[in-house]
């Protein structure tokens, strides 16, 4: 038995909400990396088959190594679980097990064996096609003509396609609103992911006459890789990396292609670094080898391409390298989310981007999701400056490097550059929070107290939400204010109940969930890794209505 994270525990209530008259469609949890996705899965398929012994449930993914470590996950929380797998690459075909996860072109044309499926579980639910075409879709179908009330749930870190949106967009599986969980930044501050650092790179990739793939929606591969794959900017891109990354233990680079990944191997090599490279024609063993070598630090660079973006979890990498430009932001949040992971001798991830993604497609925090069509991700302009002993990229206001240790002197300004996001991180500092939407609840606290919570979340994909809580049930002067606070919001909204019993507060709650618009956004001040609401801004700054917490 697992504990479940307070906000693990909040989007599987979401989910389980989703199923009433008032919602259509498919529901879709966004969970960024580090969040606990196949925790969130497990604990779905637990729950639901000790309620309803005889439902089936299929977890279809499109690698093994996600298949296997959902199915791993369930067996940790569950040791007793009805679980099965179907993958041929993992040579198991069960069908008969309350719960099988799969491999999509395993299945795609065996749906037939699995009988009646209550529910479809899709790990990496970006990858249905927004069109009624491709295995997902072939699949769905087909379950679907067994059980017309199939359900199909998404989980997913990056909820867009390129060409397409976001996944609740036009034609596609999923419906409005997404079930968000938690944001990188509030993960990164629980210390449940390790931060991650970049440095302006001398060395940059210019692709403005690479051709664009309508298909793909992004760059011609094989322009791409004739484009970038040149001896000298190799050379360039290698003796900077070994420069920067000093005392960095495990690298991992991101080439363009099979030729690609093997130059900038040999490049590494001729430096004098232990090196290897990774592609999609390496066997089985070939590829446990090599990972087993650089997990153990016999190889300290490793070249690959399209190989290690998802399914690999190796929490130790200390150090990214971007040499794969693409107009992807889900390709780009994958490879920046294999440095999150916090390491087993702490610290942060470097990463070094040299083919200006994080400038393309905004701060991991803050990513620009693609329009349809294939348009290009937006650029920002958070306010940065450079270390001028280092070259690390830190906020306006910090005073003291983090990573060299220079001191700003305090009487002088200090000299700023518009950075277009290329701070991978996008930490900002401001304390407001813009409100999208906004979640009622009454639960318990950590110390067993009955509360009223409010989740509001921002509209950008990775905004993550902000937390209020009402103690108003406790006694004495402190519940008396909480209550006051709360009542104050009612009667903004001209509710003026008097909620006693638990249906009368479902009640107030819902009307407040689901009738009353949130606030514009509100004003919050860091008390450590928690956020405490001070004011309620119910109008834009420029015509502010403002109201204490």
């Amino acid at each position: 038995m697992i504990e479940l994270r307070p906000y693990q525990r909040q989007a599987l209530d979401a989910l389980y909400r989703w199923y009433t008259p008032d919602h259509k469609g498919n529901p879709c949890i966004e969970a960024p990396t580090g969040a606990g996705k196949t925790v969130l899965i497990a604990q779905f398929c637990k729950e639901n088959l000790d309620r309803f012994p005889s439902m089936k449930i299929l977890v279809v993914t499109h690698v093994k190594e996600l298949i296997e470590q959902d199915y791993g996950k369930l067996l940790e929380i569950w040791p007793d679980a009805p679980c099965g797998i179907y993958s041929a690459s993992i040579n198991r075909r069960d069908t008969e097990d309350s719960i099988i996860f799969c491999g999509v072109q395993s299945i795609r044309n065996r749906t037939s064996e699995f009988g009646k499926v209550d529910v479809m579980i899709v790990d990496e639910a970006h990858l249905i096609s927004h069109a009624d075409t491709g295995s997902y879709r072939k699949i769905i179908k087909e379950l679907s003509e067994v059980n017309p009330r199939l359900s199909v749930i998404g989980f997913t870190a990056t909820p867009y396609r390129l060409g397409h949106g976001m996944i609740t967009e036009g034609d596609a599986i999923f419906s409005e609103p997404l079930i968000k969980t938690i944001g990188i930044e509030d993960l990164q501050r629980d210390g449940f992911l390790a931060y991650l650092r970049s440095k302006v790179t001398r060395a940059q990739m210019d692709v403005s006459e690479v051709a664009y793939d309508p298909k793909k929606h992004d760059y011609v591969e094989k322009d791409l890789q004739a484009k970038i794959d040149t001896p000298l900017l190799n050379a360039q891109v290698v003796e900077e990396t070994l420069r920067l990354a000093q005392g960095r233990r495990h690298i991992l680079f991101f080439c363009c292609g099979v030729d690609h990944a093997r130059h900038v191997a040999e490049a590494i090599r001729e430096k004098g670094e232990t090196a290897d490279y990774l592609v999609g024609s390496d066997d089985k063993r070939t590829r446990e080898e090599k990972l087993a070598r650089f997990r153990n630090g016999e190889i300290r660079c490793m070249t690959n391409v399209n190989v290690l973006s998802t399914g690999f979890d190796f929490p130790d990498i200390d150090c990214l390298v971007m040499m794969r430009p693409t107009m992807s932001p889900g390709l780009y949040i994958q490879q920046a989310g294999r440095g999150l992971r916090p390491k087993t001798f702490g610290g942060d991830c470097l990463v070094l981007d040299f083919a200006g993604n994080v400038a393309m497609h905004g701060p991991i925090t803050h990513v620009n999701p693609p329009k349809a069509r294939g348009a290009r991700a937006g650029k920002g302009v958070p306010m940065s400056k450079l270390c001028p002993k280092c070259d690390e990229i830190v906020a306006v206001q910090a005073r003291v490097c983090p990573c060299c240790g220079y001191e700003w002197p305090k009487d002088e300004k200090p000299r700023t550059f518009i950075l277009h996001d290329d701070d991978i991180q996008g930490l900002d500092r401001k304390r407001f929070f813009t409100v999208d939407t906004w979640q009622w609840r009454k639960t318990i606290s950590r110390k067993g107290n009955e509360m009223i919570e409010v989740n509001m979340y921002g509209k950008r994909i990775q905004d993550g939400c902000i937390t209020d809580f009402f103690l108003i049930f406790q006694p004495g002067e402190w519940g008396a204010r909480q209550r006051t606070r709360l009542m104050f919001l009612m009667l903004h909204y001209g509710i003026l109940e008097n909620p006693k019993t638990d249906e009368d507060w479902n009640h107030v709650l819902s009307v407040l969930t689901n009738v009353c618009p949130p606030p514009a956004m509100v004003e919050f001040e860091q008390d450590g890794k928690y956020k405490r609401v001070k004011n309620y801004i119910w109008k834009r700054p420029d015509n502010a209505e403002i109201q204490k917490a």
